[in-house]
C-alpha cells in the first residue's frame, strides 16, 4: 500500500493536502470524513491491518487507546527524526509511545465577546458559576468535550465536574467564533486559528493563566509502510512544512528550527499537558462510549 490518512486541523487541510498531494503523487490520501465518522474509526477500526493507512495523522485520542492493542503494526519512529523542541520537551510531549511521533500541539484556548464588563482570563474562572452554562464548544464527536471535563475536574474538583457538564457542546469552531462575535454567546472553547479575528470585531481571544490546553497532532506509521509513506513522515517534520502549520495554522511547531506564531512567543509556548497515560485513559472513555453507542444502535435494530 501508498496510502495516508491525515487529519489536521480544518484551517489548514484543504492546503496541506493539496501540497502533499503534489509533492507525492504516488500517495492515496484518505477521502475526509465527519466529525462523527473519525470518532467512530478511531474508537473501533484504526489498528485493524485491514482499514489502517500507511500513515495517519490525527488528534483524536482514541488512537493512543487503540495502539496499546495494536502495537505490534505499527514501527517505532526512526530515531534520525528531527527531535521535539525544548519547550515541548519540557512538558513531558517527548515521553510517548516509541511508535508514535508528534507532528504540531495545537492550542486550545477561550474566546469572549468583547462587550462583556468581567471577561474570563483562566480555566479557573470557567469553573465558576457565573460562567456555566455559558460556554459554547465543539460537540461531544469531538475530542473537545471530553478533554475539557479532564483539565477541570483534574484542577478544580466538583467546581469544575460542574462546569464540564453545562458546557454547551454544540457549534464547530468557525460558528463558535461567529456566535461569539455576535453575542449569543459569551464565550467559547477555541484553537487561536478561530481566534484571532472577528468580522465584526467584538470578540477577543484569551490566552489562559494556567496555559493554553495542549492537543497534540501524533502520527503513525504501519511497519510494512512504502519507502514513500516514510519519506512524507519526514517532510511533515521539515522546517518548511512546520512553518506552515505555525504561521498559517497557528499549529505550535514541533522542530526546533521552525517559526513560532506571535502568540505562542508572547505566552512563552504556556500549555497544560496532563501526560501520555492520562491522553491515552480520555480516549479510553471516548472509545468505550462510541462502542456502547454502536451496541445500542445494534440492539435497537
Amino acid at each position: 500500500m501508498k496510502d495516508a490518512f491525515l487529519i489536521f486541523p480544518p484551517n489548514v487541510m484543504r492546503r496541506a493536502e493539496s501540497e502533499i498531494a503534489a509533492r507525492f503523487p504516488e500517495i492515496e490520501l484518505k477521502p475526509h470524513h465527519t466529525h462523527s465518522e473519525m470518532d467512530e474509526y478511531f474508537s473501533q477500526y484504526f489498528g485493524d491491518p485491514e482499514q489502517t493507512a500507511d500513515l495517519t495523522l490525527t488528534a483524536y485520542p482514541q488512537a493512543l487507546w487503540a495502539l496499546e492493542s495494536a502495537s505490534s503494526l505499527f514501527a517505532e519512529m526512526p530515531p534520525e527524526l528531527p527531535p521535539l523542541r525544548p519547550e515541548l520537551a519540557a512538558l513531558g510531549l517527548d515521553q510517548g509511545p516509541a511508535q508514535m511521533k508528534v507532528i504540531g500541539v495545537v492550542p486550545v484556548v477561550i474566546i469572549h465577546n468583547a462587550g462583556l464588563s468581567d471577561p474570563p482570563g483562566s480555566w479557573e474562572e470557567l469553573s465558576k458559576e457565573r460562567w456555566w452554562g455559558k460556554v459554547v464548544a465543539p460537540p461531544h464527536d469531538t475530542p473537545l468535550p471530553a478533554l475539557f471535563r479532564h483539565y477541570m475536574e483534574k484542577h478544580f474538583g466538583q467546581a469544575g465536574s460542574a462546569a464540564a457538564d453545562a458546557l454547551v457542546p454544540e457549534l464547530y469552531p468557525l460558528d463558535i467564533n461567529k456566535a461569539v462575535d455576535e453575542g449569543r454567546h459569551q464565550a467559547g472553547l477555541v484553537i487561536p486559528a478561530f481566534g484571532r479575528t472577528f468580522r465584526q470585531g467584538q470578540g477577543s481571544m484569551v490566552w489562559p493563566r494556567e496555559g493554553a490546553v495542549a492537543v497534540p497532532i501524533m502520527a503513525f506509521l504501519r511497519k510494512d509502510a512504502s519507502p514513500e509513506a516514510r519519506g512524507l513522515l519526514e517532510h511533515l517534520l521539515s522546517v518548511d512544512f512546520q512553518n506552515f502549520l505555525s504561521v498559517d495554522g497557528l499549529i505550535c511547531p514541533v522542530t526546533p528550527e521552525a517559526q513560532a506564531f506571535p502568540e505562542l512567543l508572547e505566552n512563552q509556548f504556556r500549555f497544560l499537558w496532563a501526560g501520555w497515560q492520562a491522553a491515552a485513559a480520555v480516549g479510553g472513555g471516548l472509545a468505550s462510549k462510541n462502542l456502547r453507542a454502536a451496541k445500542q444502535v445494534l440492539v435497537g435494530g
